[in-house]
């Protein structure tokens, strides 16, 4: 078995060079969640500003959740959030297409007029949801709801899920936390996994039943975001989506 030293400097986003390709399908999910070894999982401020937003201004921070969410696929999370920031106010007042055209200022360098791209793919996301979701609610912001919208599958679903609503019982299976779960199966980690939808149920439990047993009096997102920290190597914080909604 690894040391937790180890996993996090090889498996860190700062990481150079290739990695191979891990597709995860159904058996090997069920193989993975079999084999996971429940002592390495263990090794394994924001939430509170963020429940009183949700509290002060619920639909818009509903609003930006999505946002956020469905700018994340194929793109730095941090260029996510400031696109986010910069749509949420033209939402609902432009077309789709001239919503995913929005500028915004990068929260890395702080310079202005960057384009998020994609924007097929993001157009056809905001089209579903100003037809089904422009004015919902946090508490319904669900992953069966949020998966009809156009490119948003389980993982997405739960990341909206988790930012409108902490305490949801739901889990973020993304890259960091499939290698996570190949480490602790001491199975090779440093590869570009992937996990099909069928699979994903499969290892969700498998996380949340991690959550249950060592930070059950927490927020679920909160567990989600610390095992995620661990496999970067760094806290990559997610206030500016909502630090406004909370003064």
């Amino acid at each position: 078995m690894h040391s937790l030293e180890t996993f996090v400097r090889r498996t860190h986003s700062r990481q150079e060079g290739p990695v191979p390709t891990e597709s995860i399908g159904v058996a090997a999910a069920r193989e993975l969640e079999a084999r996971v070894n429940d002592g390495a999982m263990a090794e394994l401020a924001e939430i509170r500003e963020l429940e009183t937003a949700r509290v002060a201004n619920p639909r818009e921070l509903a609003r930006r959740a999505i946002l956020f969410g469905i700018a994340t696929p194929n793109r730095d999370e941090t260029d996510s959030l400031g696109w986010a920031l910069a749509a949420a106010p033209r939402f609902g007042a432009v077309s789709p297409v001239d919503l995913s055209e929005t500028r915004y200022r990068s929260l890395k360098t702080d310079q202005d007029g960057n384009t998020i791209g994609l924007g097929q793919s993001l157009t056809g996301a905001i089209e579903d949801v100003y037809a089904r979701l422009a004015d919902a609610a946090p508490a319904e912001l669900t992953p069966g709801r949020l998966e009809t919208v156009r490119g948003v599958g389980p993982k997405v679903a739960r990341m909206i899920t988790a930012v409108a609503n902490p305490n949801a019982r739901v889990w973020t299976v993304d890259l960091w936390h499939a290698r996570q779960l190949l480490w602790a199966a001491g199975l090779e980690y440093r590869v570009r996994a992937s996990v099909d939808a069928a699979a994903y149920p499969i290892l969700e439990a498998c996380w949340l039943a991690y959550r249950d047993e060592h930070f059950g009096d927490l927020p679920t997102w909160c567990a989600q975001w610390w095992t995620w920290n661990a496999a970067d190597g760094r806290h990559n914080p997610h206030h500016a989506l909502w630090a406004d909604l909370a003064a």
